[in-house]
């Protein structure tokens, strides 16, 4: 439960410009994108696992990409198991280009042909970490 608060907490969402794609959602699901449980015990009901994509690691972070209710794309952010106290996890989701920011670090999602955020490291397509 404190994971899906911290998640809320951690979101800081950017701006909307809508219609475009996400490439790394296109692939088929693989075993690496099974989101762990200690996250999906607090997962929100507007994001569904089924639709990750596991896109990459950065810093200890798992990062992933999915859908959600209603027409949201999401980045989630899993540090992994705690070693002392409860899950950090966190994420966002919005209609077009998103940044979440907490604990975990500062990420970005932006659809495909979306101009690189100033200042970013891309991850994969279409993830970024932000200084």
């Amino acid at each position: 439960m404190l994971g899906g608060l911290l998640a809320g907490s951690l979101l800081m969402l950017t701006g909307c410009v809508g219609g475009e794609g996400f490439a790394v959602l296109d692939r088929e699901a693989t075993a690496d994108d099974v989101i762990r449980e200690g996250v999906l015990v607090d997962f929100s009901d507007n994001m569904d696992p089924d639709s990750a994509r596991f896109v990459g690691e950065h810093n200890g972070n798992r990062l992933y990409v999915l859908t959600g209710e209603p027409n949201l794309y999401c980045i989630l952010i899993d540090p992994g198991e705690p070693e002392n106290g409860p899950e950090e996890w966190g994420s966002g989701c919005g209609t077009s280009s998103i940044t979440t920011s907490g604990p975990a670090g500062k990420y970005t999602l932006v659809p495909d042909d979306y101009p690189i955020p100033s200042g970013a490291t891309q991850i994969s397509e279409n993830v970024y970490t932000l200084r």
